[in-house]
Parts: C-alpha cells; structure tokens; sequence
C-alpha cells in the first residue's frame, strides 16, 4: 500500500513526540550513570604541630583525605634540630624523638605527595585551620612552590555560638572553645576519637597529636553539621 505525501506528513507530530519521549529518557539514564559514577569532591581535615622556633616548621603535618563515605589518613614527621620548651610542653615531642620518627625525612621529602593530595580538595577542615593552612603553605613556599587557595571550613569559629562558652572577663561575650572544649560539647569522647584514629591513621590516642586533633575537627564538623 503506498501512502500519500500528506498522510506522511500527518504523521510527522507523533514521530517526533516518540522521538523527544525516547531522548529524554536516555538523558535522564545517561546523568544517572554519570552522577554515580562522578567521583566525589574531596576533603581534607588538618592538623600540624609545630617547633615553636621562628619562623615555625611543620615537625608533624597529619590529615584525613575524605573522598565521599571513604576516609583515610596520612601521618608525617619532618626532622628539624631544635624544638622550643615551650611547644615540646604542648605536643611532647623532643628532637630524638623526632629524629627516630621522622628517619631523618625533612618536608621536601614527601612535598611532591602532599601537594597531590591537596591539589583537588574543595575544603579543608581544622580547628582555627587558618593558622594550620598558612604553616602549610609556608613549607611549600621554602621549596618554591605555591600551594593553591582551598576554601576552610573552622570549627573554632564556626561553633563559638554553638558551644556557647562566656569569658570569664566578661560573661556577655562568647568565647572561642578549645578543641577539647568543642569535642566535650558535642558528646565526643578522648575513647571514641581514639578509636576513629586507630582505624584511619593507626595510631594517635590523645590531644595535641596532630592525628588525634585532626579526627577530633573533623568529627566535630560531621556532628555539628548533622552529618554523623
């Protein structure tokens, strides 16, 4: 049976109704699989102590690399040769310590690993991060090399409302909570991030080891946020 131009041609809108159902289809398919399949944005939650000599240098730099729901962490110890009394009060940490720790490794050592892992984040986590970040970017500037600007996300600032601690000087203002100030207000146990170390860093049991503080920000975010 041969048909017509103009029956042809009728049915031209019902041809191409089919045509957009079965192109819109495809594409709603085609962004499901790119969507599961996109690799999720990256953070990273910071942590570094110091020598406390001036200019400071980074003795040991700690941080968790969150890739969706997968987190891991990276330790490091870099050798220098004299520690303020003052900083080895706070982290405990002696030369001949470190130079066991560090097997003699300085920052340019491992730069080029550090860089990698930081190069794709879109935010790094930290209590009063600012600070952990600059140090940071010091010891890359030392080997010439400029590491990227990457948002922060601080739990020291972020939380002063919430964990809604007054001075003592004077009540009516709120004062910025210490680490373990924040991780006692949202109900985070030393055990419990303790235990959160062991499984990503293998170690790392107590405050002002770079491994610990940093689980212990990052934590505190995932609470603070909900997302725990």
């Amino acid at each position: 049976m041969l048909y017509s131009w103009e029956y042809a041609c009728g049915q031209l809108p019902f041809f191409t109704s089919i045509l957009n159902v079965i192109r819109s289809r495809f594409t709603v398919n085609f962004n499901f699989f790119k969507n599961l399949f996109k690799k999720p944005d990256r953070m990273i939650a910071l942590d570094v102590e110091l020598d406390g000599n001036h200019p400071s240098r980074v003795i040991q730099l700690s941080y968790l690399i969150i890739d969706g729901r997968k987190v891991r962490g990276k330790n490091m110890y870099f050798m220098v040769h004299r520690i303020n009394h003052h900083a080895r009060k706070v982290h405990g940490i002696s030369v001949s310590q470190l130079r066991k720790l560090s097997g003699g490794e300085v920052f340019a050592h491992r730069a080029d690993e550090i860089y990698n892992d930081f190069k794709d984040c879109k935010l790094i986590i930290g209590h009063d991060v600012g600070g952990d970040v600059r140090y940071l970017k010091a010891e890359f500037a030392r080997i010439g090399v400029q590491l990227p600007d990457i948002p922060t996300f601080c739990t020291l600032k972020q939380y002063t409302k919430e964990a809604n601690i007054p001075l003592k000087q004077n009540p009516n203002v709120l004062k910025p909570p210490r680490l373990g100030e924040l991780t006692e207000h949202f109900g985070l146990t030393q055990e419990f991030i303790a235990d959160k170390c062991a499984k990503w860093y293998g170690g790392g049991d107590h405050p002002h080891d770079a491994r610990y503080d940093a689980a212990a920000a990052y934590l505190c975010m995932m609470v603070g946020e909900g997302k725990a």
